[in-house]
């Protein structure tokens, strides 16, 4: 089963709450390593701090 806690941290990401949306990805890619919209979210997020 494909996991979708990417999508909260992309939620979050858009609310502006960068430190929220890392960790939300962070979570994700823990769960699913394979996740690479995780990863590209988190990355984004990073940035954006």
């Amino acid at each position: 089963m494909r996991h979708t806690r990417h999508l909260l941290g992309q939620y979050k990401y858009y609310q502006k709450d960068y430190d929220a949306a890392i960790r939300d990805c962070t979570r994700a890619i823990e769960l699913d390593p394979k996740n690479a919209l995780a990863y590209n979210i988190r990355g984004v997020a990073y940035a954006g701090r």
